[in-house]
């Protein structure tokens, strides 16, 4: 599954992959008050306070059921441009990926 986006602030070259682990467990109780249960990991990159894109493996609890999914979120003068948060996936050790040339991002998941 790949993504594009293109950005304007930062370094013009950029590339990382992190492996995540398999066996995302939220408990049976959030920590915030009024929230499911949640775990996440990812990779964010942060050109300031107002733009920044993130690429995350998430799971929460919503009744007896953990679902397990793929969160790609693009936010460019503090407005969300691209949100993608419907993809589900195997609770199983995840690669996560995200480069950047010239003013192209790419986000990519295996």
């Amino acid at each position: 599954m790949e993504f594009a986006s293109r950005c304007h602030h930062g370094p013009q070259r950029f590339s990382d992959r992190n492996k995540m682990p398999g066996s995302f467990e939220p408990s049976a109780k959030s920590t915030i008050y009024g929230r499911k249960p949640y775990n996440g990991a990812g990779i964010v990159l942060i050109a300031d306070q107002m733009n920044h894109a993130g690429l995350q493996r998430g799971a929460f609890l919503e009744n007896d059921h953990v679902r397990h999914y793929l969160n790609f979120e693009v936010r460019k003068d503090g407005k969300v441009v691209i949100s993608c948060y419907a993809m589900d996936l195997k609770d199983q050790e995840t690669w996560l990926r995200m480069e950047r040339r010239g003013d192209k991002l790419t986000a990519s998941v295996s």
